[in-house]
């Protein structure tokens, strides 16, 4: 889909590529995009307080300029990285479940979430839902959930963090089942030497660890 102009979209859709190539693109209901997302014309090419899932495998958000999304999902199994700035009106999913799923910034980019951020642990053994912020920055003014209620170690919550930045201004809760220890399945992971994690509020753990670089 190449949206020019003025669009609507009222019904609930999955789409292949979306590109706003000019005006605005207003949402009536939740949309699923499958292929990439482009946003070719401004900083107020997205209206409407409807949810935009990213479904694709190697999928990007990109395109010339930032997209005000209201909410994002990222459903299990996707892949998908961030290659221009963004921002959140309200709340952001991975919704990994029995597949690997990833959120990735390219390197500089920017994702400012002013809801929630949910990452949810998968279900299947050896699997992980993964936030990559890496060389980007990631501001959550909102509470950050990591994990559901599973008890196995295999079955991972992750944020990664390079050289970039994670402001976790809402705190942090991570979810462990009953009965288990569940340390590893929750990881903050930095990895490089110039990255920062910066904390406001606190991190109220039941299951979860943090692994310097």
């Amino acid at each position: 889909l190449v949206s020019t102009g003025t669009t609507t979209m009222n019904r609930t859709t999955t789409w292949g590529n979306l590109t706003i190539s000019s005006g605005t693109l207003t949402l009536g209901a939740a949309q699923t995009v499958a292929g990439n997302w482009t946003n070719n014309s401004g900083s107020t090419a997205l209206a409407g307080n409807f949810t935009v899932t990213m479904s694709g495998a190697s999928k990007t958000i990109g395109g010339s300029a930032l997209t005000p999304f209201y909410a994002l999902t990222i459903s299990n199994g996707a892949t998908t990285t961030l290659n221009t700035s963004a921002t959140l009106a309200n709340n952001f999913t991975i919704t990994g479940t029995s597949t690997n799923t990833s959120f990735t910034h390219a390197s500089g980019i920017d994702l400012s979430i002013t809801g929630t951020v949910r990452i949810n642990q998968p279900t299947t053994n050896s699997r992980s839902s993964s936030w990559l912020i890496n060389a980007g920055t990631a501001t959550a003014t909102g509470q950050i959930t990591m994990g559901n209620t599973n008890t196995t170690t295999t079955r991972i919550t992750n944020i990664t963090i390079t050289s970039g930045t994670l402001n976790a201004n809402g705190g942090i809760t991570t979810l462990a089942g009953t009965g288990s220890t569940t340390a590893a399945c929750h990881v903050i992971t930095m990895t490089g030497s110039t990255g920062s994690f910066k904390l406001k509020g606190a991190i109220a753990t039941s299951g979860g660890t943090g692994a310097a670089g």
